[in-house]
């Protein structure tokens, strides 16, 4: 054989396992996984798995915030039929998420206010006495003024409530407080609308009754825009700011500086008994944030102030 030929047949067998070769490398598809190097198996994220474990524990779209201040421990249903769904309280928030879809209006009754802001029914917190409603995600006393008519019966035309919105919008005369903000929870809210809901809640208290006097409801705003002149209401963020109109609601609520009238709270005394309030937290890897269940009870049926407390909008 001349050299000619032996050159043709060497370039030939070299091309072949060339290929050969490059073929075995560029189908990747063939390599399981488990034998890819651990930084190039697609494997989830950290992040990946935290965002699926928010997404399991908290559906927003079956989930509703409950807010006079915050509200804790209350029962949560909704106008599912022929049996409504209650709602379980997520995480120790003051969010409350439903099983199924939910069908509106919403009903929030029992539970306590948590006036200062330490997550737990402690000294000073507020029983919730009053029906809360809504026909929206967002439950509070703006929601429930709306929602319900001087008869206390469901407004279900949304037409009609949103009249009775507009006609708080147009009393209050301000920039600060459209239609979409007064939806808003208070906290989370301009100061204006932490006024209003304030004011609202404060004569729906007092008229055991949604059929209010808007006229009143300025009057009482306008005493809350001059206390928040003080110093000691200045340079808040939103979450504070109504915590501290909230708190200066309770101690006067007719704002005419009578202490005498201030709304009765939780005790000491009121702590030691049976009214069961749970929260759930969630694992987060640190030492705050365990995966536990706390109960705090208190039993309103033996206390002196469960005696007093105002019931309204009852079916």
């Amino acid at each position: 054989m001349n050299k000619l030929n032996r050159f043709g047949i060497s370039l030939a067998v070299v091309s072949a396992l060339s290929l050969g070769f490059t073929g075995c490398g560029s189908d990747s598809d063939d390599t399981p996984e488990s034998m890819l190097p651990a930084d190039t198996q697609n494997l989830p994220s950290e992040n990946d798995a935290q965002d699926q474990a928010s997404a399991e524990q908290v559906d927003e779209a079956k989930t509703v915030t409950v807010e006079r201040g915050k509200v804790y421990g209350a029962t949560v249903t909704d106008s599912t039929q022929p049996t409504n769904q209650t709602a379980t309280q997520n995480n120790g928030t003051n969010t409350y998420s439903f099983e199924n879809d939910i069908v509106y209006p919403v009903k929030v009754e029992g539970g306590f206010i948590d006036v200062d802001g330490d997550g737990q029914y402690s000294e000073g917190d507020l029983e919730l006495d009053m029906e809360l409603v809504s026909y929206e995600d967002k439950v509070t006393p703006i929601s429930t003024y709306i929602s319900k008519d001087e008869n206390g019966n469901y407004v279900d035309n949304e037409a009609n409530r949103d009249l009775k919105l507009q006609e708080l919008v147009n009393q209050l005369d301000d920039s600060n407080a459209t239609a979409q903000e007064l939806l808003k929870v208070p906290s989370e809210a301009t100061p204006k609308v932490q006024m209003a809901t304030n004011a609202v809640y404060a004569e729906m208290r007092d008229e055991n009754s949604t059929d209010i006097n808007l006229g009143e409801i300025s009057t009482r705003v306008a005493k809350f825009e001059a206390m928040s002149k003080e110093d000691d209401f200045q340079n808040l963020s939103s979450s504070e700011m109504a915590m501290k109109l909230e708190q200066a609601l309770i101690k006067d609520p007719n704002m005419d500086g009578n202490f005498d009238d201030a709304m009765v709270t939780v005790t000491e005394a009121d702590l030691q008994n049976s009214y069961t309030y749970s929260t759930n937290t969630t694992d987060n890897g640190d030492d705050e944030n365990t995966d536990s269940t706390s109960t705090t009870t208190h039993d309103e049926a033996n206390s002196e102030e469960g005696n007093n407390t105002t019931t309204i909008f009852e079916e």
